[in-house]
């Protein structure tokens, strides 16, 4: 069991092109001034990646966000994002977490700038 500001890193991953993402989900909220009960979600991305996404937890907490990383270190999201007690399967003390790129604006952007 995680405490407050314990975290749970997943594995690198590849979406949309892009290689070494990174989940970092807090059971508990990442920071002691998180609401009781909620969990916090981040997203890890190379710098460079600049994206219009969706993250959710369980089958219905989602948000959509646009953040263009400029440091593979910094993570962005959402440190109350949902209340978790909610989307825990029981029987297998486990979370489903999703991340859903809406549109990658870098390539949009490169694009933009490569016609003539």
């Amino acid at each position: 069991v995680c405490g407050k500001g314990q975290g749970i890193a997943s594995n690198p991953f590849n979406l949309s092109g892009v290689e070494g993402l990174t989940l970092s989900f807090y059971p508990n909220g990442n920071k002691a001034d998180c609401l009781s009960g909620h969990c916090s979600l981040f997203l890890n991305a190379p710098a460079g990646t600049f994206w219009e996404f969706r993250m959710q937890v369980g089958d219905s907490a989602a948000a959509d966000s646009s953040h263009e990383f400029k440091e593979s270190d910094k993570g962005w999201g959402f440190k109350n994002f949902c209340a978790l007690d909610a989307f825990v399967d029981k029987a297998s003390d486990s979370v489903r977490l999703k991340l859903e790129v809406l549109e990658d604006v870098s390539r949009r952007l490169h694009r933009s700038f490569t016609k003539e």
